[in-house]
């Protein structure tokens, strides 16, 4: 579920593919809240490649992959960083 750009809570994947990511989002095994306007200091994640436009969710696999998945102001999108 991600905090969606109205406040609202939303489903993301769940049978509706993602843009980026698909449907399966089996393969994550962490996350966080990252929230819109807040500067991180970050050593172990790369930040969103651009400006958020709601929070954000960081997914990702220990030692792995990650990704966010974000508001692109239409909907939902899995944006990957790989390893």
């Amino acid at each position: 579920m991600a905090r969606g750009p109205r406040g609202r809570v939303v489903v993301v994947g769940a049978g509706t593919p993602l843009p980026g990511g698909g449907d399966d989002l089996s393969w994550i095994d962490a996350w966080d809240h990252w929230a819109r306007g807040v500067t991180y200091d970050v050593m172990h994640r790369e930040p969103p490649r651009g400006p958020l436009l709601a929070d954000a969710l960081w997914v990702g696999r220990r030692d792995s992959s990650s990704a966010f998945i974000i508001w692109t102001g239409s909907g939902f999108a899995l944006e990957r960083h790989e390893r």
